[in-house]
């Protein structure tokens, strides 16, 4: 995780780099990662409210990180994109 300021807010860029070739471990991994950023992202929307967007910079990452061309790891990234998109005030 690397650390990077824009005009004086602290914003934190999460690089995921997968060296293992190992599928279970790669779907492990991302399902991790995914409870991870919907964590993150439920404390945000809770603190500021959600706005237009919301989550879209963590789908990016997960799409750049893995192999969204695998049917296997696409599932979880569509499904975490729909609860991004589909989230209301309500359910927070």
């Amino acid at each position: 995780m690397t650390t990077r300021y824009q005009t004086g807010v602290k914003i934190l860029v999460l690089s995921i780099k997968m060296t293992t070739k190992d599928k279970s471990s790669d779907i492990t991994y991302l399902h991790k990662r995914i409870r991870v950023f919907k964590r993150r992202l439920l404390a945000k929307a809770k603190k500021s409210g959600l706005y237009e967007n919301f989550g879209q910079k963590q789908v990016k990452i997960l799409m750049d990180g893995f192999e969204y061309h695998d049917v296997t790891l696409s599932k979880p990234i569509s499904d975490f994109n729909k609860w991004c998109m589909e989230l209301k005030d309500t359910d927070l």
